[in-house]
């Protein structure tokens, strides 16, 4: 099956061989589903190819598919790996007006986001937007937070 060897190299950060899996997919008139494209997004954020994350949401629209909070938080990740703390945000945002329960994990990656681009103000909103939505913060997220205001000019 295409979805479970997608999965296998999405595992094993192989992200070259999972989007062109999924192109192959395509090709042979197999429809990737949500499993298959979250797998190859999170093998983009192994492979910190934060843009191809947005190719591949782009990509689930157009098949009528919703991006679940893995994918958002995949490329949340990916995005912070390479400090582009806008885009994190952004994505962030966008699961957030999609309706999707932020959870600690996607919390600590753009609040990781935003520590490595000095933005300590978005930070301490983020921070705020969690306790109002009842998320648990971890170590990991104030830590990033108090470095990130350290920083923030």
């Amino acid at each position: 099956e295409f979805t479970a060897v997608v999965s296998a190299l999405g595992r094993l950060s192989l992200w070259q061989e999972s989007l062109a899996l999924l192109r192959e997919m395509s090709e042979k008139g197999v429809r990737p589903d949500l499993r298959a494209y979250g797998s190859a997004i999170g093998a983009c954020q192994q492979g910190f190819q934060w843009q191809m994350g947005f190719v591949l949401l782009r990509e689930m629209r157009g098949q009528r598919l919703t991006p679940n909070l893995i994918c958002h938080s995949s490329i949340i990740s990916a995005c912070a790996r390479r400090s582009q703390w806008s885009w994190a945000l952004h994505t962030f945002n966008e699961a957030r007006a999609m309706n999707l329960k932020l959870d600690v994990a996607a919390f600590s990656s753009v609040m990781g986001a935003c520590e490595r681009g000095s933005r300590g103000r978005v930070a301490l909103t983020l921070m705020e937007e969690a306790k109002l939505s009842s998320v648990q913060l971890d170590v990991i997220c104030y830590v990033a937070a108090v470095s990130a205001c350290r920083y923030d000019g």
